[in-house]
């Protein structure tokens, strides 16, 4: 038998517990961050979707972590700021691919020689 499913939806206790926070500050992030919306059921209950706890982590090391404010954090998530966006962009015209092409055949080498075979298993 195979490993049991994750579950598609969280109620609000359970989502919070996978957070690591309390309900009732889930349910404060719910009603800051447009981005979050539950599915409702008869009595009001929310449900939350895994991508919303994977927001709601986003949200928790925004605030926690990085220190931002509430609007602070509002903002930078309603931008769409990624992991790599701090990084220098390249301009694709200054690109030079056949140095890419020599960087990645040595890695190619490099890992066929380390007796890499490709499968994705552990060595």
């Amino acid at each position: 038998m195979g490993q049991p499913r994750e579950p598609l939806f969280f109620k609000i206790g359970e989502a919070a517990a996978r957070v690591g926070v309390t309900g009732h500050v889930l349910r404060f992030w719910t009603k800051e961050f447009p981005q979050i919306q539950p599915q409702r059921l008869r009595g009001r209950h929310r449900l939350y979707s895994s991508e919303d706890i994977r927001l709601f982590l986003e949200i928790k090391r925004l605030l926690y972590e990085e220190r931002f404010t509430i609007e602070g954090a509002r903002k930078h998530l309603e931008r769409g700021v990624g992991l790599f966006d701090n990084l220098p962009s390249v301009e694709p015209a200054r690109l030079d691919w056949a140095e890419i092409r020599r960087e990645l055949m040595t890695i190619r080498h490099l890992l066929l020689n380390s007796g890499w075979d490709g499968a994705g298993g552990d060595q």
